[in-house]
Parts: C-alpha cells; structure tokens; sequence
C-alpha cells in the first residue's frame, strides 16, 4: 500500500462489463465489497482469455481497490489537515476566521442585551488577534447567541401558556 502507483489492472478487466460491476456494487454497497461482498457481476469483468484463476484475478482488483481508497483518503487528509506545521495552521486559521465571521453577523442579530462586549470592535481588528484571543472571543460570542435563543424559547413558552388565560 506504500506504492505511489496504482497496480496494473488494465489486463484484468473487460471494459463493456466493468459499467455494470461498478452499477451492481454501488446498488449493495461499497461497504460490502470491502467487507469482501462482492456484486456478482464483477465476474463477467474477467476476461475468458486469462490464464490466472478467480481468486488470483479478484485478489489483483481488490488490492487495485484498496490502493485507490487509501489514495483517497491520503488525498482527503492532506486538504482537511495539511502536511506540515505550517499548512496545518493555515488551514486552522482559515477555519477559526471563517468561524469568527460567521459568529460576528450571528451577533449583530442579537438584541443589544445580548450583545454585551462582542460589537466593541471592528470585524477587521478582531481577525487581526492571535489564534487564543480569537478563541476565546469565539467562545463568549457562542455563549451570548445561546443566551439569546434561550430568551427567545422562553419567551415563546410564556406566550404559549399565557393565551389560554383571559386578558386581566
């Protein structure tokens, strides 16, 4: 699994029936086919010429299918995490930004009550705070919005209860 190259499977496989194998697994599950539940129809991809046995051959497009999930996820990690120290932060400062502009608009919404200290500042000099101080201001602004909600719910609980009685 520590090859860069995928195996050579072109000579393993009919074309015309490769479509219908795919179609056929993909109707009972990948999770299947890695549990080695395999459609069927993935036989009829042999091609009758081959001098390999059954096993041999599905052994090759097994290990071709794990190679080609483990370059997915290899490929997934590195967008999601990065691959050094430095592009790992930038992700995450990326993601904490984008955070902290959702959660800034999020706070105009609420009623001045709630607001407290998060408007102080401008949206532009907040991002220029280091990753702890945003942090932290992310945490409080979270802590306001749940305020907020709550306010709201119980508000909506009372006029809930309070409709059933007449109007004193």
């Amino acid at each position: 699994m520590n090859n860069t190259q995928p195996p050579d499977i072109t000579h393993l496989l009919q074309e015309h029936d490769l479509h219908t194998a795919l179609e056929t697994q993909n109707t009972i599950g990948w999770d299947n086919f890695l549990r080695a539940r395999l459609a069927s129809t993935w036989q009829s991809c042999q091609p009758t010429s081959l001098t390999i046995s059954s096993d041999k051959w599905m052994t090759n497009v097994a290990s071709w299918t794990a190679w080609l999930f483990h370059e997915c996820w290899s490929t997934r990690n590195t967008l999601l995490f990065g691959t050094t120290t430095e592009s790992r932060n930038n992700i995450q400062t990326i993601r904490l930004e984008a955070q902290i502009r959702d959660t800034y608009e999020a706070c105009n919404q609420l009623n001045p009550t709630h607001r407290r200290h998060h408007q102080y500042t401008s949206l532009e000099h907040l991002l220029t705070s280091n990753p702890t101080i945003l942090t932290l201001w992310l945490s409080q602004a979270t802590h306001s919005i749940l305020e907020h909600r709550k306010s709201i719910n119980n508000g909506i609980q009372q006029q809930l209860i309070t409709r059933y009685f007449a109007p004193q």
